[in-house]
């Protein structure tokens, strides 16, 4: 801020010619006439001669009271004066010793130059007083205008100096403080910092101990590799799960955890990835296999998301051991072959019953109609003899004749061969149904393999066969082109048994509700492209709308107690959708029926599961 110069100056004397001289000395409108300047020659002893206006602001006050009320009101008013010349006589007033003391309680600052004309103070009684300063200064009568215009000049520019340098001092100072308060500020707020990021740090140490600690006892695999397939990161449970030490897969390519030939497509993977930074497995849970240190391959289920970074991508798989899965699965499954079977028994036994029976009334008949053939046959030996001994009597061949009446030859040699044909059909039909089962509940083998759809759907619906025959026809639409198709035979069995099943329920349902039309269950398969399709489709109750969702779930059923578990489309949507990778869907309308649509590629994408226990064996 800008300096304003102080140039007021206070005249303290009884005498008022002595203001007029000091007026006409230093004041800014004090002119210099020759008379005045005689007068001013004569006073203070000084040859009369022009003299330049020195242009001070100039107060006046005849007593020391007067001068002191001055010097209140100037404070009052920010007005400060610079200079008070104050007479050390003033009757019968204060003296100018004493009105110094009384000015300088109020303003210290003031510079004071004592006027006298007397030795009424010694210098030292003067000190002893006011003490010693350099604000006073002792003037001696009579004056010499230059004196008092130099005296005047020099105690305003040391009041401005002074003030000047105590606004500067007070301006570095309150720099300083301000500086000082800044620092202690920004002291205060590093010291924050410093705390903040402690603690941050300690959090941040927290934080990943915690989330080491989760990653560790996570229940999966998990595993960060980079966009060349470098390991970056594994968590315990990955070290176990391949039978590696701690850190010891830290730096190796995840070619290592996978068997031929994933490591060579996985390869081929990454670098596609670099050319073209597309990926058709980022956010998609999929079976593959692993290989232990051991060398061991065992099934898992892997999902990988992506990191981009500024420069690179990181890659981490979350990994499932599935091999526990995949026993229970198929435990579950074989359990329910079987109750399957046992919930069939039944029929089945209804099934081998029939023909077992005509192939025992058969044989009776067969071995009656032996018997009286092995009668005509000894007549005929005995006429044979006596042809021989040309002895042949009217009553040798009376008995040939009422034999051949006795067994009745014409009938025999009819029916015997029915009897025959019959019986072969029936040891074939029997036969065809043992089979059905042994192939319906026996385990599936480690691979998949080529089956003839068609001749296993018949099979199906043969060992379900006591299920629909009582409410519907069976109907076949097969693809006679059909070609052969890579599944695990008996689990699909159990898939479409599943549905033959729930269609003759559904038309027993309709029929118990009052429809008197006979049932239709239609199996249908088409090839389509890449894809083999089956269709199991029953003029049946058909599914509410409000069921749609829950259709899949295990355990939901809306049949009478019983009929069923529930089990039936989860066992059947968990074989196809997760052991052929196909897919399993349905169309209904109540009162009308259900088509359900199962789906299997000729080509699957991942053929990991061949590498590892199918769901059926064990």
């Amino acid at each position: 801020m800008s300096f304003r110069e102080n140039r007021r100056v206070l005249i303290v004397d009884d005498n008022d010619a002595i203001h007029s001289d000091f007026r006409k000395i230093i004041a800014a409108d004090g002119g210099l006439e020759s008379a005045v300047v005689s007068a001013a020659a004569a006073l203070f002893d000084e040859r009369a001669r022009p003299q330049a206006n020195a242009n001070f602001d100039v107060d006046s006050a005849f007593q020391g009271q007067e001068g002191l009320a001055r010097v209140q009101q100037s404070i009052r008013n920010n007005l400060p004066y610079a200079v008070a010349f104050i007479d050390v006589r003033m009757p019968p007033g204060w003296d100018g010793i004493e009105t110094v003391q009384k000015i300088w309680q109020v303003d210290r600052d003031v510079q004071v130059a004592l006027c006298t004309a007397y030795s009424d103070y010694s210098w030292n009684e003067m000190i002893e007083v006011l003490g010693e300063t350099d604000r006073l200064l002792i003037l001696k009568k009579p004056f010499d205008t230059i004196e008092v215009r130099q005296i005047t000049s020099a105690l305003v520019a040391k009041w401005n100096l002074a003030k000047q340098a105590n606004r500067t001092l007070e301006d570095h100072k309150k720099m300083v403080r301000d500086r000082t308060a800044e620092l202690d500020a920004s002291n205060q707020q590093l010291r924050r910092e410093v705390v903040e990021r402690k603690r941050s740090e300690q959090a941040l140490r927290e934080s990943e101990a915690r989330s080491r600690a989760i990653l560790d006892t996570a229940a999966d695999g998990i595993v960060t590799i980079d966009d060349f397939g470098v390991i970056e990161s594994v968590n315990q449970m990955t070290d176990r799960m391949f039978g590696y030490a701690h850190r010891e897969l830290i730096g190796k390519n995840i070619r290592t955890l996978m068997p031929s030939p994933y490591r060579e497509q996985h390869d081929e993977y990454l670098a596609r990835f670099r050319r073209t930074g597309k990926s058709n497995i980022i956010g998609t849970r999929r079976p593959f296999a692993g290989v232990r240190s051991d060398g061991r391959i065992f099934p898992i289920e892997i999902s990988v998301s992506e990191l981009r970074l500024a420069d690179r991508s990181l890659f981490t798989g979350i990994i499932r051991d599935t091999t526990e899965q995949k026993l229970l699965e198929a435990q579950l499954i074989q359990s329910q072959k079987l109750e399957s079977v046992g919930q069939l028994a039944a029929g089945i036994a209804h099934e081998i019953n029939t023909p077992t029976q005509y192939v025992g009334y058969n044989a009776q008949f067969l071995q009656d109609a032996f018997r009286d053939v092995t009668r005509l046959l000894d007549q005929f030996d005995h006429l044979l003899a006596a042809a021989k001994r040309d002895e042949i009597s009217q009553n040798d061949i009376r008995e040939v004749e009422e034999a051949i009446q006795a067994a009745d030859l014409p009938y025999l040699m009819e029916e015997i061969p029915k009897a025959i044909s019959q019986s072969l059909d029936g040891v074939g039909r029997m036969t065809a149904i043992v089979q059905a089962i042994r192939e319906f509940s026996h385990p599936s083998g480690k691979a998949k393999t080529l089956i003839d759809l068609n001749q296993a759907i018949e099979s199906t619906a043969m060992v379900a066969r006591n299920e629909w025959t009582k409410v519907a026809d069976l109907v076949t639409d097969f693809d006679s082109a059909l070609p052969p198709v890579p599944c695990w035979a008996t689990e699909l069995n159990q898939a479409i048994l599943n549905l033959i099943v729930n269609a003759a329920h559904a038309i027993d349902e309709a029929q118990q509700a009052g429809s008197t039309a006979r049932g239709r269950i239609t199996l249908r398969t088409r090839h389509l492209g890449e894809w083999i399709e089956i269709q199991v489709c029953d003029t049946g109750t058909g599914i509410a709308p409000g069921n749609y969702s829950k259709i899949f779930d295990p355990f939901f059923t809306t049949k009478q107690v019983g009929k069923g578990t529930g089990q039936g489309l989860a066992i059947a949507r968990t074989i196809v959708v997760k052991k052929h990778q196909g897919t399993i869907t349905f169309e209904s309308a109540q009162g009308q029926g259900t088509t359900f649509t199962i789906r299997l590629p000729l080509k699957p994408e991942n053929e990991s599961a061949e590498l590892a226990p199918s769901l059926g064996s064990g």
